[in-house]
């Protein structure tokens, strides 16, 4: 019976895992054995807290009203009777194994979403309407999406905060922050974070994001700077999906210092001129050499 434990205690602990948003966002972080070991620790409670449950279940003894009336249940009694009767198994022990792996399942599910419930209500009754349009009304559905939405981006910066990359991609997100991608293809991208992609057993946050661009352009090889060459429109409403193993390096956005970094940069053609006399120099000396 012991071994028969294990599977549902293991899948309770990954349940948790997948539901719980606190543990979903660390999934990465336990890959191969250690997920093991945490779904285990994470199931182990689940038992430990099944067995009260069932004990107090156990325990619960029915109540005689009046006449033959009763109040009561005895859950350990009409599994077995269910056992004897469809399956035509007569074991004592199954009944309990039975009710003891529905209270784990059910110790996981309340965990789970009742930790979840908790602290989206807790941003529930703070949530305003500052950032709607005009004609939009602030309902109680979407009130209670904004409050999850939150307490999601509470857990994730507290999770990837660790992450340059993650952190700066996480507030371009959360607050419409304009930032500058350079592409391992020499493109650049100007805009703000729409959307990131959920983590996974593998691989954290953002594995691919969808950026609104406001300018696009590309790296010129010779000098490095940035060269615009498409303005888009908020009108236009375009997003473009790109993958983070692309990203070679990514910075805040600042218009100013921007154009002040693109006027003090040496043009190209300023730098092909020093390039000639640096090569006239050492063709010279070569050639002094050689007297």
């Amino acid at each position: 019976m012991f071994l028969l434990i294990i599977l549902p205690l293991l899948i309770s602990g990954y349940c948790i895992q997948q539901w719980n948003y606190n543990h979903f966002y660390q999934l990465h972080r336990h890959t191969g054995q250690l997920l093991y070991l945490k779904s285990a620790f994470l199931g182990s409670i689940c038992l430990a807290l099944a067995f009260i449950l069932s004990y107090i279940l156990l325990s619960i003894t029915p109540i005689k009203l009046f006449y033959d009336i009763t109040l009561g249940f005895d859950a350990l009694k009409f599994l077995s009777e269910i056992v004897e009767n469809k399956f035509l198994l007569n074991r004592k022990s199954l009944a309990f194994y039975i009710l003891l792996t529905s209270n784990i399942f059910i110790v996981a599910f309340i965990w789970s979403h009742g930790s979840n419930f908790t602290n989206i209500l807790a941003r529930y009754f703070y949530v305003k309407g500052n950032n709607l349009k005009k004609n939009e009304k602030l309902t109680k559905r979407k009130k209670w999406e904004i409050a999850k939405l939150h307490y999601v981006l509470s857990i994730k910066r507290k999770v990837f905060c660790d992450n340059p990359l993650d952190n700066l991609l996480l507030n371009s997100f959360q607050n419409c922050q304009d930032i500058m991608l350079h592409m391992s293809d020499k493109k650049v991208y100007i805009g703000f974070i729409m959307t990131l992609s959920e983590p996974n057993e593998e691989d954290s946050i953002a594995q691919e994001i969808a950026i609104f661009p406001l300018k696009s352009g590309y790296r010129d090889k010779d000098n490095l700077t940035v060269k615009i060459t498409t303005n888009y429109k908020e009108e236009d409403k375009l997003f473009i999906i790109l993958r983070r193993e692309e990203i070679v390096s990514a910075t805040i956005y600042d218009r100013q210092i921007f154009d002040n970094f693109q006027k003090s940069h040496p043009s190209k053609g300023h730098k092909s001129f020093l390039f000639k006399q640096i090569t006239n120099l050492k063709k010279i000396k070569l050639f002094q050499s050689t007297k």
